[in-house]
Formats: C-alpha cells, sequence, structure tokens
C-alpha cells in the first residue's frame, strides 16, 4: 500500500512495478530494470526510456550521450547520423565580413577611429592616407622617413612597446609601424596592403619606388589596450608583383581586438637613398566581436581526417608535443625499438615545428635496416625561407659512400636533390619556398636505368602536397644506373643535416618520418590531410554561406567555390577571360576583351631590347592564383601582311613595368608560331597548351620579327582549369 508523507510524497514500498493503465495503452515504472515506458503495451518498456509516439522537449538536454544510431525518420526518406561517424554538421551563426575602417579617414582621427604612426616622412605621407580609400599616389599613402639599411633590414629602434606576456619586442620584431584603433573589437579574417604608386625606378634598381619600399617580413599585431600585443599574422619573404596590384593576406587568429598594427622588419629592397618603407592602403576585413544585426546561418560540414598509422615505421619525430629547449626527441612509432633522437645546436621548437637556424642545429640519431636496396619511403612538413643557402640537407640515413647512403637536400633554385651518394638526380619543385609544403619521397628498391630528363623517376619519386614531381637532371655519369647498395645494418640518421653534419638548413620542419616501405599515394594523401588544416592548406568540409557552397573553404566566393582537385567523368566548361592585343610597331596601348578580377593584365611597350637582339612588345598574361592553366592562342586574320614570327614566352625572361623578370614559369617551354613565309593572314593560325604557374608567374606574347598585323589581332584565352 502506498504511503503519504507529510510533504505529499507518495511513497512505494516493497513494490517492483507501477502500472498507469489507459484505454489503449500504459505508463510504466519498472524499478527492476530502472525502465520508464510511457505509452507501452503489456509488455511494458524495453529500454530505460521506451517512448511510444511523440515526444516533445520543451528545454535544453545537457551532456546527452548517444551510443547507438539516431535515425530521423520521414514518410519519404531516412536520415541518419551513425555511430562513430567522422563527420560534423554544424549550423553556426553567419558573421558578416565587414571592411575596416568603416569609413574614409581624413584626419588621424575621423569616425571613432585613430590612425598613429612611428613616423611620416612628411605632410603628405601621413598615416591617415593608408585608410582613405584612395589607393594612388595622389592619394598620398603613408611613408616612414627613416630605419632600413642597403638590404632592407631595419637598424632602429621603433617597437609597440612589449608583448602580451609583458616583455619588451626584441629586435626581430622592431621596425616602423601604423597602428589603428578601432570603435570595438573585432575577429581579424584577411587585409591587404597595396604598394605606394611610384612609376619612378632608382639607380641600380629593378623595382621601383613603391615596390621597393614595400614589406618584406613583418608582422601584425593585436591589443586590448594599445600596449600589451600578441602576433595576429606573421608575413614572411613577401612582396609586390606590381605597383597597382593589391596583396591580399588570410589570417587564422580566433582572438578579438580592437587595435591592430602593422610593423616592418625587412622591405624588399633597400638601396642608398631608399630609408623608408611605404604602403598606399591597408585594408582589414573582420566581424565584430557582438553584431546583433547578424541573423545569418551558416550550414558547414566538417571532415575529421583519420590519423596516420604508425606501423612500417623506422622513425617519427613529430615536436607538437615538444618542449622547446629538450634535447632528446622522442620516436612515436607504436612498434619496435625507439630512435629516440639528439637535439644538437640551437634547434627549437615552436608552433609544432622543429627549427633549424642554419647554424649547426640537426637531429642526429641511427637506425637499423636491411642491407642492399632498401625500400624506404621519406614523409614531412617543411618551411625553408628564401633565405636558406643554396645546399640545405632536409633528411637522409646512410654511410657516405658510392650507393651507400639515402639523403634528400634542397639545392638550388627550387630544386630537390636526391643522394645515394654516386647515383644522384635531381626534381623540380616550384615555388616550395616560404610556405608549408608536404614532401614524401619514395624508393621501390630498383634503379633509373633508362630514365632520361624529363620523365618521372622510376625508383626514386617526389611528392609534393600529393602531387608527383618530374625528374630534371642526372647528376651522375652513372645516370642513375645504380640501386642503393647498404652494406651494414646501422646507419647514421640525420634531419637537418648531411651525415657529416654540415650542409645544415633553415627553415623548419614538422612530422618528419622514415618508412620501412614505399607509400601509395592513398597513403600519402592520408599523411597529406592528416595536417593540412594545420599548415594552412584549406579547410577539410564544406560551409553553405548566403546561398554559396564552398569545399575546402569556410568563405566561399563564388556559387560553387572549389579548392582542391576537381575529378569529373562529364564535362568541365570553366570561364575566364580573354586579352586582346595588337603587337605592330605602333601599338602603345591594349584592349582588354574581358576582365575577370586580376585575371587578365597586359602592358604594351616598345622597345625592349636583350632579349636575343629581338625588339618590339609584348602582351603579358600575369597569373592570380597558384594552379594549372590553359591557353587558348591564335592569330585571327582580317587582312594581308607578311614576315611575322610570334612567340608565346613561359620561359621567361618577360616583361614587367618595362624590366626584365627572369621569371620562370615551366621548364623551358616556348612556342613559336612562324608565319615569315606566309603572305596571307586572313586565316586561323594557333594552338593551345597547359601550364602550371604559380601566383604572380607571367606568360607572354613577342613580335620577333619586322613583319607587322596591319588590321590582324592576337587573341589568348586563359582558362584556370585547377586552384592549387
Amino acid at each position: 500500500m502506498p504511503l503519504a508523507t507529510p510533504q505529499g510524497t507518495l511513497d512505494f514500498k516493497s513494490v517492483d512495478t507501477i502500472t498507469f493503465v489507459g484505454a489503449s495503452s500504459n505508463t510504466v515504472i519498472d524499478t527492476t530494470t530502472g525502465s520508464f515506458g510511457v505509452g507501452v503495451d503489456a509488455n511494458g518498456p524495453t529500454s530505460n526510456l521506451h517512448v511510444v509516439g511523440d515526444a516533445l522537449i520543451t528545454g535544453n538536454v545537457a551532456d546527452l550521450t548517444i551510443v547507438s544510431n539516431v535515425n530521423m525518420l520521414h514518410t519519404s526518406n531516412t536520415a541518419s547520423i551513425k555511430l562513430n561517424s567522422n563527420v560534423v554538421t554544424e549550423f553556426p551563426r553567419s558573421k558578416k565580413l565587414i571592411k575596416y575602417p568603416r569609413v574614409a579617414m581624413t584626419g588621424a582621427t575621423t569616425g571613432g577611429y585613430t590612425a598613429t604612426a612611428s613616423g611620416e616622412e612628411s605632410a603628405t605621407r601621413q598615416v591617415e592616407n593608408l585608410f582613405n580609400n584612395l589607393k594612388s599616389e595622389s592619394g598620398g599613402g603613408w611613408r616612414s622617413n627613416t630605419g632600413y639599411n642597403s638590404s632592407g633590414v631595419y637598424t632602429g629602434s621603433s617597437n609597440l612597446g612589449s608583448d602580451s606576456g609583458g616583455t619588451a619586442f626584441a629586435n626581430a620584431d622592431k621596425g616602423e609601424w601604423v597602428k589603428i584603433q578601432l570603435p570595438h573589437k573585432i575577429q581579424l579574417n584577411s587585409f591587404t596592403l597595396t604598394p605606394r604608386l611610384s612609376t619612378g625606378v632608382p639607380s641600380g634598381s629593378a623595382l621601383s619606388y613603391g615596390r621597393a619600399e614595400f614589406i618584406k617580413n613583418g608582422k601584425i599585431w593585436g591589443s586590448l589596450n594599445g600596449t600589451s600585443w600578441s602576433v595576429v599574422h606573421t608575413i614572411s619573404g613577401s612582396g609586390a608583383s606590381s605597383d597597382t596590384v593589391t596583396n591580399s593576406y588570410t589570417v587564422s587568429s580566433s582572438t578579438a581586438y580592437n587595435y591592430f598594427a602593422l610593423v616592418v622588419t625587412n622591405t624588399n629592397s633597400g638601396l642608398a637613398g631608399i630609408a623608408g618603407t611605404s604602403l598606399s592602403e591597408w585594408e582589414l576585413y573582420g566581424t565584430p566581436e557582438y553584431d546583433p544585426e547578424a541573423h545569418g546561418v551558416d550550414v558547414v560540414v566538417k571532415s575529421v581526417p583519420n590519423v596516420p598509422n604508425t606501423d612500417w615505421l623506422e622513425v617519427y619525430y613529430d615536436a607538437k608535443d615538444l618542449a622547446d629547449g629538450s634535447t632528446t626527441v622522442n620516436d612515436l612509432k607504436s612498434v619496435g625499438t625507439a630512435n629516440n633522437g639528439v637535439a644538437n645546436g640551437n634547434l627549437s621548437v615552436s608552433d609544432g615545428a622543429f627549427t633549424f637556424d642554419g647554424s649547426g642545429d640537426y637531429i642526429s640519431s641511427t637506425v637499423t635496416t636491411t642491407t642492399g636496396a632498401f625500400i624506404h619511403t621519406f614523409a614531412f612538413w617543411m618551411n625553408i625561407p628564401s633565405s636558406a643557402a643554396t645546399n640545405s640537407t632536409l633528411i637522409g640515413f646512410g654511410t657516405q659512400a658510392s650507393d651507400e647512403a639515402s639523403v634528400i637536400r634542397f639545392d638550388g633554385v627550387d630544386k630537390f636533390r636526391w643522394y645515394f651518394w654516386g647515383n644522384d638526380i635531381k626534381f623540380t619543385t616550384p615555388n616550395v619556398r616560404d610556405k608549408w609544403v608536404h614532401v614524401v619521397a619514395t624508393y621501390d628498391g630498383g634503379n633509373e636505368s633508362g630514365i632520361t630528363v624529363g620523365n618521372v623517376g622510376v625508383s626514386r619519386k617526389i611528392f609534393i602536397n600529393t602531387k608527383e614531381t618530374t625528374v630534371i637532371e642526372n647528376v651522375s655519369s652513372s645516370a642513375g644506373s645504380d640501386a642503393l647498395n647498404l652494406l651494414s645494418t646501422s646507419h647514421a640518421f640525420r634531419v637537418g643535416s648531411s651525415l657529416a653534419n654540415s650542409d645544415v638548413m633553415t627553415g623548419k620542419i614538422a612530422n618528419a618520418r622514415l618508412f620501412n616501405r614505399a607509400l601509395t599515394s592513398d597513403e600519402i594523401y592520408q599523411l597529406y590531410a592528416y595536417q593540412r588544416e594545420y599548415f594552412g592548406h584549406g579547410v577539410l568540409g564544406m560551409t553553405l554561406k548566403a546561398g554559396r557552397l564552398g569545399i575546402g573553404t569556410s568563405e566561399p566566393r563564388a556559387a560553387l567555390d572549389v579548392r582542391g582537385d576537381i575529378h569529373a567523368t562529364g564535362s568541365l566548361n570553366p570561364v575566364a577571360g580573354m586579352w586582346t592585343q595588337s603587337i605592330d610597331s605602333s601599338a602603345v596601348t591594349n584592349t582588354i576583351i574581358k576582365d575577370i578580377g586580376s585575371c587578365m593584365s597586359t602592358k604594351a611597350a616598345d622597345g625592349y631590347g636583350g632579349y636575343g637582339g629581338f625588339t618590339g612588345n609584348a602582351a603579358i598574361f600575369v597569373a592570380p592564383h597558384d594552379g594549372v592553366y590553359q591557353f587558348q592562342f591564335f592569330l585571327v586574320g582580317q587582312s594581308t601582311s607578311s614576315g611575322l614570327l610570334l612567340v608565346f614566352n613561359a620561359n621567361g625572361p618577360s616583361v614587367i613595368d618595362g624590366t626584365w623578370n627572369g621569371k620562370n614559369v615551366i621548364g623551358d617551354y616556348q612556342e613559336i608560331l612562324d608565319l615569315r613565309n606566309v603572305t596571307n593572314l586572313q586565316e586561323v593560325h594557333g594552338f593551345s597548351t597547359l601550364l602550371n604557374m604559380s601566383k604572380g608567374d607571367t606568360v607572354d606574347i613577342q613580335n620577333h620579327s619586322t613583319g607587322t598585323l596591319g588590321s590582324n589581332v592576337v587573341r589568348c584565352s586563359c582558362f584556370l582549369v585547377h586552384r592549387t
């Protein structure tokens, strides 16, 4: 019998089941199993909570753990979130990207914004000019008056004060600076810098004043009080491709600040008489910490990459959990005896990477292998600055004797050299400096007896960001005929130096691995995907924002924005711009038929002498992104002419701002359209080609003859078919 307490509690003693019987269903409390059933039949609840019919929850459910599938049923379809799925769907609040300052500044303080600088050259070069939206010489821009030597290195004493820990700025963080105070805190998403427009070129320089004074190295700092600063973004090895191109930078900081400062530690050229730094415009793009007007919703689908297997490993060194100053580098492989390394020199650890200063820093250890042609794979992330020495050894093992070593070295300008010591080959590695790239080098145990320059290696292959590179040189007289031949089983292992502790590198290496097998392409991609987001290689997910779908990006810029490869079984019809250039001797201007963003940039000028004795003008294309471009080059005949020799030039030197820049786009590519013996140009002559280009690379069309086109024109359409 139930007993009622004075507090109104109904207490059932020695009762296992309580059933409230309804006309068609029951409510059951089963104390033996801890089950509660609503709407159940006579058999009672079959789980801890058993609800037959609809369930309505109007309050919050906290810390809900689901250990089975959740099936969402609908009359027409079934959707499910499955147990242990690595796909997460989010519906975050959409944030509007806003340009700051939100006013055009006309004075040092305008509309709640205050701009200051370490110094100003004159009344026409004041700091507020950076925020007046003019981006022109007439707008003045900002220019400092002191600070930089003939190498572009800052020698002055200006600094912001102290970092977030209260430590005074070191020399490496000193430089001329500009600062903007905002009326409220924002999270900085990106920013742009535009060089000061100055067509004058100082004596002995290939750069204009504006480009020479443009930032090369420096940092963006954030603060909440204007005195204590934290790093928001680092600019390394930057430059400006022209005086009028705006340079964009993406920021990964998640902290909101109301003060931002740009510190320039190095300029691009510090010639005598150029002691300052200058800019035309600084634009900040971010989201306010609190925006009551932002009510949109993004749909974000994220994929969490698999953690790569740690089997088949001989060595695995990762700095992500290593304290700076550690003398022992732990081997993180899961199977076998650990090959712990020794940190030599001033090796430091920062941001999950080993940092080598080029002066005796390296990691040393030993490895045990089989003899003969030991099959293996090197894998690591690297960031090599432009200032690094020509010969920088990255990783290797063995003995410095004929065919008894396997060593990877960064050799020359953007090239890898793979030593077998007496059997060396070089691979092209375009544009790998001043940024993080993923490197995998595989060896399958064979030789390269039949290899020729330009063919992909048979036994040794190098992959950059999962893309296979190309052999460009057989260094040894044996022409790659010998296989690796290890005579012993114990070998020296090095990261950051040669086996003799020389040719030390300058730069950073992360996640260094040595496998005792040749990895497959899928395994290479798995290694790359594991940390690609951490090292700034896109977003592992999709975002639907404001009607735009982004794959590999959280900020889609078009209806469909894909950051990565596209695999399609049907037709792919990308659309890009077209440029038209009359290249007869009288041409001084060009007409852009269609210009999409900064996709097309052409310049005409006369008398570019010094290139093989040729003269004439050129139409120039400047790549706006890293990627693969398809060019269609053709001559549209409208009248009769003769004597034409047209050159489609992708091996440089190309012409920008009247100066040969010596840029190497892709090997020694050149296409010649020889019409010197064609008397009637009322035909269509042309060709199509694919070029692998980096942002800022150029392609030009030149007339290398005395012939003229008359009313004929040369047209070149360009399609960005793959963005890297």
